[in-house]
């Protein structure tokens, strides 16, 4: 059975990212918290526009489903390179070493 999902980049989970990382403590400590606020901002949008694409959907048994959490997420929230892709063996046919079986991966449906 294929697994399918979507992939790229949505501003809930940008504004995510950038929590993660803060600006460095000397300049921080010169910000105020309105300044801190924009910054993130400032790095969410940075990240929503040129992020790796990720996984920004559970799995799906087919693609029209997919679509449909495409078609929402457009008109919910900011959404940028969205695509869905399915679980299949690497194209390069790279193989386990451990259990003789093809290596699977994330591919362009």
């Amino acid at each position: 059975m294929s697994a399918f999902c979507v992939f790229g980049m949505t501003e809930p989970l940008a504004k995510t990212l950038a929590a993660r990382k803060a600006p460095p403590k000397k300049v921080r400590e010169k910000m105020t918290a309105q300044e801190l606020n924009e910054w993130y901002a400032e790095r969410a949008a940075t990240i929503l526009k040129s992020s790796k694409p990720r996984q920004v959907s559970p799995e799906f048994d087919a693609p029209q489903f997919c679509q449909d959490w495409i078609d929402l997420a457009h008109k919910t929230v900011k959404a940028n390179g969205l695509r869905v892709m399915f679980r299949g063996p690497k194209p390069d046919g790279s193989i386990n070493k451990r259990t003789g079986k093809p290596l699977m991966a994330w591919l362009p449906y």
